[in-house]
Parts: structure tokens; sequence; C-alpha cells
């Protein structure tokens, strides 16, 4: 069943790629498999039009995680996978549990970024951080997808050999937005911080 589902999946994808960037679609019927046939018969513009405006409607809020709008859309998903007679794949619900996890504590932690470009700065940084006592973390350094430290006004000083590296506190939901503003600063962290750099 999960490979049916699959199969259907991708097919029904590939069909809203084609029919989507298409004027008009001549499919013979002949060359569609028997299994396919229904689910292909109920694709059309209309259905697709309407399930595309409901999903990007303001009524759906953009869908954020945990809000009304979210609650609505998987609601709707529900309903869509009751339609096509999908069997759920554990149990008698299509939802699955997702335990979420507490962020640990970062207000004693200072990201290191680029360390590996700069190993003798980086050795320095850390013995002297044992007269300040913050929680050193050079996870960005290991998280290649984000291309961090690249992005960073640091990386033109490594490229002409110059060792340096970014001290960061960490991406918040206010990170580079007006909303950023000075009362929001962790003034003892930043303290830390000064006399750390010193």
């Amino acid at each position: 069943m999960i490979h049916k589902i699959k199969k259907t999946t991708v097919f029904y994808g590939l069909f809203c790629s084609a029919f989507l960037s298409c004027t008009s679609i001549h499919a013979d019927p002949a060359l569609i498999p028997n299994d396919l046939l229904t689910g292909w018969n109920s694709i059309n513009k209309s259905t697709l039009k309407n399930e595309v405006t409901f999903l990007s409607s303001d009524k759906l809020k953009g869908r954020l995680s945990l809000t009304k709008g979210d609650t609505k859309t998987i609601s709707w998903i529900e309903q869509q996978f009751k339609r096509a007679g999908l069997t759920p794949a554990v149990g008698n619900s299509y939802l699955q549990a997702v335990p979420i996890i507490q962020p640990a504590s970062t207000s004693n932690r200072l990201n290191l970024i680029g360390g590996h470009y700069s190993p003798d700065y980086k050795n320095t940084v850390m013995l002297a951080d044992k007269y300040v006592g913050l929680t050193l973390d050079d996870r960005f350094d290991e998280e290649a997808a984000l291309n961090v430290f690249f992005r960073s006004d640091q990386f033109p000083f490594v490229l002409k050999h110059v060792p340096a590296f970014w001290w960061f506190t960490g991406f918040h939901p206010d990170y580079h937005h007006i909303t950023d503003t000075a009362e929001k600063i962790n003034y003892s962290k930043k303290d830390y911080q000064w006399h750390f750099h010193v």
C-alpha cells in the first residue's frame, strides 16, 4: 500500500508540474496505468485552482505551525486523504505525535564561528575562557549547509590570511529586523564577552 501511495504521489506531482507549465495537455488515456486512471481523471484545472486558492488564502494566515491556520490546513489534508481512500500508516489516524524538545538555554553560550580557519586564535580563546566561564560552541562550523562563516564580515580577513572568526550569540526571532532593539540585549552576557575580548 505504501508503494502504491508513493507511486501515486510522484505521478500526481509530475502531472501537476506539467499541467501548470503547459497551456493544454493532450494525453492518451490508454497510456495511463489502470490503477492511476481514477486519480488522473479527478485532476482538472478547476480542482487545482480551487485547492491552490484555498491553501494560499488569507484564511490560513500563511499556515504557520501551531496556529489556527495550521490546524485548518491539517484538517483539510486529512479530508483529502480520506476522500482518496488512503489507509493511515499508523493506527486509525493520519496524524502522528511529534514530541516537542525544549531547547537548552543559550544565556551563557557564545558561538565561535570560523575557528577551523584560525586554529591558533581559537586555542588562545579557549584558554582565555578559563578566566571568564562562557560556554563556547563551534556548532556552526559543523553546519556546512548554512554557510554561516562564509557570509560573515570576518571571512574576507581569513582570505587575506588574517586570523579571524565571528563571535556570535546566536540567531533569534528579532535577528536582522527592526524589532532587534537595544533593550533586548542581554547586557550581563555582553559584559562577559567584552571582558573576554580584552
